[in-house]
């Protein structure tokens, strides 16, 4: 009796559908890759220096974990990673999965460096200074309300240093006045060609006055 079930299960478990597991090819690792490295990240800030990490273009075959937060993201439940801190540095894993041909297989490893919010932008000088380098929304230093203030002193000083003195306009002199109105004047009148004019009447004046003087002279001799 006994033979007869062990023989009847064993006819019982060879006819039944032995489980297919694909096998990871390259090509199949390769097109998997390509969809985890086509995931973009934005990122959505709810206040203080807290971000959430929103990844884009999520698609079918793989998931998203990180392991401080105790994350995973897929396509089909959740894109987001909620309550980062600035200013850090996390990894996150991309894995094939387990309905893919490569399942559990490590396809991507993503270092996402988050922005440190600066909070003393909320201070109220941060108004009247808007362009003061620790004022900006995501400066990436580490502040103190000491070391802020002392800044602050320092770039006081340097705005009041740079305030340029408008400069005195002098009054010209009468000698002044009369030489530019002669030199506009040669400027507007004087050409070339009335160069050569004035030089011949000068001549002519020259020569008639040289005339005059010798009949002069030879008037007294007599």
């Amino acid at each position: 009796m006994r033979n007869k079930i062990l023989k009847l299960l064993i006819l019982t478990i060879a006819f039944l559908p032995l489980p297919v597991f694909a096998e990871c090819t390259k090509e199949a690792e390769n097109i998997l890759k390509v969809k985890a490295n086509s995931t973009s990240i934005t990122y959505e800030h709810p206040g203080d220096n807290i971000f959430n990490i929103v990844f884009g273009d999520l698609a079918e075959g793989y998931y998203i974990e990180e392991f401080d937060h105790e994350i995973v993201l897929d396509y089909e439940t959740e894109n987001t990673a909620y309550s980062y801190t600035g200013g850090m540095t996390y990894t996150f894993y991309y894995y094939g999965s387990k309905t893919s041909e490569c399942p559990e297989t490590l396809l991507r490893v993503q270092n996402v460096s988050i922005p440190r919010y600066n909070v003393y932008s909320e201070r109220a000088e941060c108004e009247e200074y808007p362009d003061f380098d620790l004022c900006d929304k995501w400066y990436p230093g580490d502040l103190t309300d000491s070391s802020f203030e002392t800044q602050l002193e320092y770039y006081q000083i340097k705005l009041a240093n740079d305030v340029v003195e408008e400069e005195v306009v002098e009054e010209p002199t009468f000698f002044e006045k009369v030489k530019e109105k002669i030199n506009n004047f040669i400027d507007k009148y004087v050409t070339n060609k009335n160069l050569s004019l004035l030089g011949f009447g000068l001549i002519i004046i020259l020569g008639i006055y040289l005339m005059l003087r010798a009949k002069k002279r030879k008037k007294n001799r007599i």
